[in-house]
Protein backbone atom coordinates (compact mmCIF):
# COMPACT_ATOMS: atom_id res chain seq x y z
CA UNK A 1 0.00 0.00 0.00
CA UNK A 2 1.27 3.43 -0.79
CA UNK A 3 1.94 5.51 1.80
CA UNK A 4 0.96 9.85 1.12
CA UNK A 5 4.42 10.60 1.07
CA UNK A 6 5.05 9.14 -2.10
CA UNK A 7 3.31 12.10 -3.78
CA UNK A 8 5.75 14.40 -2.23
CA UNK A 9 8.55 12.17 -4.04
CA UNK A 10 11.51 14.43 -5.87
CA UNK A 11 14.06 13.41 -8.03
CA UNK A 12 17.11 15.51 -6.48
CA UNK A 13 18.63 12.18 -5.01
CA UNK A 14 18.36 10.29 -8.03
CA UNK A 15 22.09 10.92 -9.67
CA UNK A 16 23.55 8.75 -5.87
CA UNK A 17 21.69 5.42 -7.90
CA UNK A 18 22.96 5.67 -11.33
CA UNK A 19 25.90 4.38 -12.76
CA UNK A 20 28.23 7.51 -13.92
CA UNK A 21 27.31 8.95 -17.02
CA UNK A 22 24.44 6.58 -17.84
CA UNK A 23 20.89 7.93 -17.29
CA UNK A 24 18.86 5.97 -14.52
CA UNK A 25 15.97 4.60 -16.92
CA UNK A 26 18.80 3.16 -19.17
CA UNK A 27 21.04 1.57 -16.50
CA UNK A 28 17.93 0.07 -15.22
CA UNK A 29 17.23 -1.48 -18.45
CA UNK A 30 20.53 -2.90 -18.60
CA UNK A 31 20.25 -4.11 -14.74
CA UNK A 32 17.06 -5.90 -15.92
CA UNK A 33 18.01 -7.52 -19.02
CA UNK A 34 21.54 -8.89 -17.51
CA UNK A 35 19.16 -10.22 -14.57
CA UNK A 36 16.59 -11.92 -17.31
CA UNK A 37 19.93 -13.46 -18.53
CA UNK A 38 21.51 -14.47 -15.29
CA UNK A 39 17.91 -16.23 -13.75
CA UNK A 40 17.59 -18.29 -16.85
CA UNK A 41 21.27 -19.99 -16.17
CA UNK A 42 20.02 -20.05 -12.13
CA UNK A 43 17.56 -23.38 -11.53
CA UNK A 44 19.04 -23.58 -7.49
CA UNK A 45 16.68 -21.32 -5.52
CA UNK A 46 19.78 -20.69 -2.85
CA UNK A 47 22.00 -19.13 -5.88
CA UNK A 48 19.47 -16.77 -7.17
CA UNK A 49 19.52 -14.71 -3.70
CA UNK A 50 22.92 -14.05 -3.74
CA UNK A 51 23.29 -13.68 -7.30
CA UNK A 52 20.55 -10.73 -7.65
CA UNK A 53 21.48 -8.81 -4.49
CA UNK A 54 25.26 -8.54 -6.15
CA UNK A 55 23.91 -7.80 -9.48
CA UNK A 56 21.73 -5.04 -8.52
CA UNK A 57 24.74 -3.17 -5.62
CA UNK A 58 27.52 -3.48 -8.28
CA UNK A 59 25.01 -1.40 -10.58
CA UNK A 60 23.37 0.80 -8.11
CA UNK A 61 25.44 0.62 -5.08
CA UNK A 62 22.20 1.47 -2.68
CA UNK A 63 21.98 2.09 1.05
CA UNK A 64 20.59 -1.56 1.58
CA UNK A 65 19.26 -4.35 -0.70
CA UNK A 66 17.54 -7.41 0.69
CA UNK A 67 15.98 -10.36 -0.47
CA UNK A 68 13.14 -12.02 1.94
CA UNK A 69 11.65 -15.54 1.48
CA UNK A 70 8.16 -15.66 2.62
CA UNK A 71 6.87 -18.92 4.91
CA UNK A 72 3.20 -19.77 4.50
CA UNK A 73 2.54 -18.67 8.00
CA UNK A 74 3.84 -14.77 6.31
CA UNK A 75 6.88 -14.93 8.63
CA UNK A 76 9.77 -13.60 6.19
CA UNK A 77 13.71 -14.82 6.56
CA UNK A 78 16.41 -13.02 5.58
CA UNK A 79 17.85 -14.69 2.16
CA UNK A 80 20.70 -12.65 1.11
CA UNK A 81 21.39 -9.00 1.48
CA UNK A 82 24.29 -5.85 0.90
CA UNK A 83 24.55 -2.58 2.44
CA UNK A 84 23.70 -1.02 6.03
CA UNK A 85 22.32 -4.05 7.63
CA UNK A 86 25.60 -6.42 6.99
CA UNK A 87 26.93 -5.78 10.09
CA UNK A 88 23.67 -6.43 12.17
CA UNK A 89 21.96 -9.06 10.78
CA UNK A 90 22.75 -11.92 8.92
CA UNK A 91 21.05 -14.35 6.69
CA UNK A 92 18.23 -16.47 8.49
CA UNK A 93 17.37 -13.54 10.91
CA UNK A 94 13.38 -13.77 10.61
CA UNK A 95 10.29 -11.43 11.04
CA UNK A 96 6.51 -11.59 11.29
CA UNK A 97 4.15 -8.63 10.59
CA UNK A 98 6.63 -6.29 11.28
CA UNK A 99 7.13 -3.27 9.11
CA UNK A 100 7.08 -2.46 5.38
CA UNK A 101 7.58 -5.95 4.66
CA UNK A 102 5.18 -7.38 7.06
CA UNK A 103 2.59 -4.68 5.19
CA UNK A 104 3.77 -6.00 1.80
CA UNK A 105 3.01 -9.31 2.51
CA UNK A 106 -0.19 -8.88 3.50
CA UNK A 107 -1.50 -6.48 1.34
CA UNK A 108 0.63 -8.59 -2.13
CA UNK A 109 1.11 -5.25 -2.95
CA UNK A 110 4.63 -2.95 -3.68
CA UNK A 111 5.15 -0.41 -0.75
CA UNK A 112 7.12 3.31 -1.66
CA UNK A 113 8.03 4.81 1.32
CA UNK A 114 10.04 8.26 0.79
CA UNK A 115 10.23 9.51 4.16
CA UNK A 116 9.66 6.77 6.96
CA UNK A 117 10.75 9.06 9.64
CA UNK A 118 6.49 9.97 8.87
CA UNK A 119 5.45 6.32 8.26
CA UNK A 120 4.10 4.31 10.61
CA UNK A 121 4.36 0.91 9.19
CA UNK A 122 8.29 1.31 8.92
CA UNK A 123 10.69 -0.29 11.80
CA UNK A 124 14.31 -0.52 11.60
CA UNK A 125 14.16 -3.48 14.07
CA UNK A 126 16.03 -0.94 16.23
CA UNK A 127 18.94 -0.95 14.49
CA UNK A 128 21.76 2.10 13.94
CA UNK A 129 20.63 2.27 10.53
CA UNK A 130 19.76 5.74 8.89
CA UNK A 131 17.20 4.46 6.42
CA UNK A 132 15.21 7.55 4.74
CA UNK A 133 13.32 5.96 2.00
CA UNK A 134 12.59 2.32 1.46
CA UNK A 135 10.88 0.22 -1.58
CA UNK A 136 9.53 -3.12 -1.15
CA UNK A 137 8.41 -5.23 -3.81
CA UNK A 138 6.15 -8.66 -3.49
CA UNK A 139 7.83 -11.74 -5.34
CA UNK A 140 3.93 -13.69 -6.16
CA UNK A 141 4.09 -17.39 -7.08
CA UNK A 142 0.74 -19.14 -7.04
CA UNK A 143 -1.58 -16.16 -5.75
CA UNK A 144 0.84 -16.34 -2.38
CA UNK A 145 3.82 -13.77 -1.95
CA UNK A 146 6.97 -16.03 -2.06
CA UNK A 147 9.66 -13.49 -1.34
CA UNK A 148 10.17 -9.45 -1.17
CA UNK A 149 12.71 -6.98 -2.48
CA UNK A 150 13.32 -4.56 -0.38
CA UNK A 151 15.68 -1.62 -1.12
CA UNK A 152 16.65 1.46 1.07
CA UNK A 153 18.28 4.80 0.95
CA UNK A 154 20.08 6.97 3.28
CA UNK A 155 17.85 10.00 1.44
CA UNK A 156 14.47 11.33 1.72
CA UNK A 157 12.52 11.00 -1.71
CA UNK A 158 14.97 8.43 -2.98
CA UNK A 159 12.46 6.04 -4.88
CA UNK A 160 10.32 7.49 -8.32
CA UNK A 161 7.69 5.48 -10.48
CA UNK A 162 10.87 4.27 -12.50
CA UNK A 163 12.45 2.51 -9.94
CA UNK A 164 8.93 1.30 -8.83
CA UNK A 165 8.62 -0.19 -12.48
CA UNK A 166 11.84 -1.29 -12.26
CA UNK A 167 11.93 -3.68 -9.43
CA UNK A 168 8.26 -5.13 -10.20
CA UNK A 169 9.85 -6.48 -13.58
CA UNK A 170 12.55 -7.85 -11.71
CA UNK A 171 9.89 -9.23 -9.18
CA UNK A 172 7.93 -11.00 -12.08
CA UNK A 173 11.17 -12.69 -13.50
CA UNK A 174 12.26 -13.79 -9.61
CA UNK A 175 8.20 -15.25 -9.64
CA UNK A 176 8.90 -17.29 -13.35
CA UNK A 177 12.18 -18.58 -11.76
CA UNK A 178 10.96 -19.72 -8.60
CA UNK A 179 8.50 -21.24 -10.19
CA UNK A 180 10.96 -23.38 -13.07
CA UNK A 181 13.36 -24.05 -9.33
CA UNK A 182 10.26 -25.46 -7.92
CA UNK A 183 10.31 -27.91 -11.13
CA UNK A 184 13.39 -28.36 -11.32
CA UNK A 185 13.95 -29.57 -7.91
CA UNK A 186 11.05 -31.56 -8.68
CA UNK A 187 12.06 -33.41 -11.53
CA UNK A 188 15.57 -33.76 -9.57
CA UNK A 189 13.77 -35.55 -6.85
CA UNK A 190 11.93 -37.76 -9.31
CA UNK A 191 15.06 -38.50 -10.87
CA UNK A 192 16.84 -39.37 -7.44
CA UNK A 193 13.93 -41.17 -6.31
CA UNK A 194 13.75 -43.13 -9.58
CA UNK A 195 17.41 -43.64 -9.78
CA UNK A 196 17.47 -45.40 -6.50
CA UNK A 197 14.49 -47.58 -7.37
CA UNK A 198 16.37 -48.88 -10.24
CA UNK A 199 19.60 -49.66 -8.19
CA UNK A 200 17.34 -51.43 -5.73
CA UNK A 201 15.59 -53.64 -8.36
CA UNK A 202 18.75 -53.91 -10.33
CA UNK A 203 20.75 -55.16 -7.32
CA UNK A 204 17.62 -57.38 -6.58
CA UNK A 205 17.62 -59.05 -9.56
CA UNK A 206 21.69 -59.44 -9.77
CA UNK A 207 21.03 -61.25 -6.30
CA UNK A 208 18.14 -63.45 -7.71
CA UNK A 209 20.21 -63.76 -11.04
CA UNK A 210 22.98 -65.38 -8.49
CA UNK A 211 21.49 -67.45 -6.61
CA UNK A 212 19.89 -68.69 -10.13
CA UNK A 213 23.09 -69.70 -11.29
CA UNK A 214 24.25 -71.56 -8.13
CA UNK A 215 21.14 -73.66 -7.96
CA UNK A 216 21.85 -74.44 -11.47
CA UNK A 217 25.14 -75.26 -10.59
CA UNK A 218 24.05 -77.26 -7.55
CA UNK A 219 21.37 -79.08 -9.90
CA UNK A 220 24.17 -79.92 -12.58
CA UNK A 221 26.35 -81.49 -9.64
CA UNK A 222 23.77 -83.09 -8.50
CA UNK A 223 22.53 -84.20 -11.82
CA UNK A 224 25.56 -85.75 -12.61
CA UNK A 225 25.86 -87.64 -9.42
CA UNK A 226 22.68 -89.24 -9.83
CA UNK A 227 23.78 -89.94 -13.47
CA UNK A 228 26.55 -92.01 -12.42
CA UNK A 229 25.12 -93.39 -9.70
CA UNK A 230 21.89 -94.57 -11.86
CA UNK A 231 24.62 -96.00 -14.44
CA UNK A 232 26.27 -97.92 -11.69
CA UNK A 233 23.50 -99.42 -10.33
CA UNK A 234 22.03 -100.47 -13.88
CA UNK A 235 25.62 -102.09 -14.58
CA UNK A 236 25.77 -103.91 -11.11
CA UNK A 237 22.19 -104.92 -11.36
CA UNK A 238 23.15 -106.36 -15.26
CA UNK A 239 25.87 -108.21 -13.57
CA UNK A 240 25.31 -111.92 -13.40
CA UNK A 241 26.56 -113.54 -10.73
CA UNK A 242 27.56 -117.25 -10.93
CA UNK A 243 30.88 -119.39 -12.52
CA UNK A 244 29.11 -122.40 -13.71
CA UNK A 245 29.35 -123.74 -17.58
CA UNK A 246 25.49 -123.27 -18.06
CA UNK A 247 25.94 -119.49 -16.83
CA UNK A 248 28.75 -118.76 -18.86
CA UNK A 249 27.40 -119.94 -22.14
CA UNK A 250 24.52 -117.67 -21.92
CA UNK A 251 26.89 -114.57 -20.90
CA UNK A 252 29.12 -115.31 -23.68
CA UNK A 253 26.23 -116.07 -25.77
CA UNK A 254 24.57 -112.66 -24.92
CA UNK A 255 27.71 -110.96 -25.43
CA UNK A 256 28.03 -111.94 -28.92
CA UNK A 257 24.68 -110.90 -29.57
CA UNK A 258 24.76 -108.04 -28.09
CA UNK A 259 26.60 -105.65 -30.41
CA UNK A 260 23.95 -106.49 -33.23
CA UNK A 261 20.56 -105.23 -34.13
CA UNK A 262 19.14 -108.71 -34.00
CA UNK A 263 15.64 -109.25 -31.73
CA UNK A 264 16.50 -111.41 -28.86
CA UNK A 265 13.60 -113.34 -27.52
CA UNK A 266 14.81 -114.95 -23.70
CA UNK A 267 13.00 -117.49 -22.24
CA UNK A 268 13.05 -119.17 -19.36
CA UNK A 269 10.86 -120.29 -15.56
CA UNK A 270 9.76 -117.25 -13.19
CA UNK A 271 13.23 -116.37 -11.33
CA UNK A 272 15.83 -117.60 -13.14
CA UNK A 273 17.20 -114.40 -14.25
CA UNK A 274 16.05 -113.40 -17.95
CA UNK A 275 15.15 -109.97 -17.12
CA UNK A 276 19.18 -110.55 -15.59
CA UNK A 277 19.87 -111.01 -19.16
CA UNK A 278 18.00 -108.81 -20.96
CA UNK A 279 19.94 -105.88 -18.69
CA UNK A 280 23.52 -107.65 -19.88
CA UNK A 281 22.11 -107.12 -23.51
CA UNK A 282 21.05 -103.88 -23.44
CA UNK A 283 24.29 -102.38 -21.49
CA UNK A 284 26.78 -104.69 -23.29
CA UNK A 285 25.06 -103.10 -26.61
CA UNK A 286 25.88 -99.77 -28.34
CA UNK A 287 22.46 -98.84 -27.20
CA UNK A 288 24.25 -98.82 -23.74
CA UNK A 289 23.75 -94.93 -23.16
CA UNK A 290 20.49 -95.07 -23.63
CA UNK A 291 17.11 -95.68 -21.99
CA UNK A 292 16.55 -98.74 -20.73
CA UNK A 293 12.76 -99.71 -20.33
CA UNK A 294 10.80 -103.10 -18.89
CA UNK A 295 7.51 -103.57 -20.23
CA UNK A 296 5.41 -106.07 -18.53
CA UNK A 297 4.07 -108.32 -21.56
CA UNK A 298 0.93 -110.13 -19.58
CA UNK A 299 -0.17 -106.71 -18.80
CA UNK A 300 -0.79 -106.24 -22.84
CA UNK A 301 -3.41 -108.08 -24.85
CA UNK A 302 -2.36 -110.45 -27.73
CA UNK A 303 -3.12 -108.05 -30.88
CA UNK A 304 -0.79 -105.13 -29.18
CA UNK A 305 1.88 -107.93 -28.49
CA UNK A 306 1.98 -108.49 -32.34
CA UNK A 307 1.63 -104.58 -33.24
Amino acid sequence: MLNANENAQTTQNVPSMMIPNLPKSSAQLRLLNELSIRLQSLLATENIWEEIVTIVQNKFHYHSFSIWSVALDGTATLRAQSGAYNKYIQPGFSIKNEGIVGTVIQTKRSYVCNDVANDPSFTNLSLPVETKSQLSIPVIVDGSVAAVLTVESANVGAFDDEDKVTFESLGAQLSVSFVNSKLFGQVKSFNKRLQQTVEERTQELRSAHAKILDQQRLLQKENKVLKNLVSNEKKDEAQIIGSSSAIMNVMNMVDKIAPTNATVLIQGESGTGKELVARRLHYKSERADKPYVTINCGALQENLLES
